[in-house]
């Protein structure tokens, strides 16, 4: 899988340390939060970016303790993710 993100190392570092300022910022809270729900969520904010490709939607339910905001991010990045490095026509599940 290595050769997937060949290249592309030092955009993804970029991304991850603008978010050291938010995550700084944030109040720390543990809550009991959805990942599924997130997911849902993120899928529906990144519909246009997603558009090309064939995304399984069937989330079941994925309970979690944590922080919800930084589950937010977390799921919102690995959502644009999907978007950006994937093929034409890929598939996301």
């Amino acid at each position: 899988t290595a050769g997937l993100f060949a290249g592309s190392g030092r955009d993804e570092l970029g991304e991850v340390g603008g978010f050291a300022p938010v995550v700084q910022d944030l109040d720390h809270r543990r809550e009991a939060t959805d990942l599924a729900e997130l997911v849902a969520d993120a899928l529906d904010d990144e519909s246009a970016a997603l558009a090309d490709l064939q995304i399984d939607r069937d989330l079941a339910s994925a309970p979690v303790l944590g922080d919800p905001a930084l589950l937010e991010l977390l799921v919102g990045n690995l959502v644009q993710n999907a978007a950006r490095h994937n093929l034409p026509g890929g598939f996301a599940s």
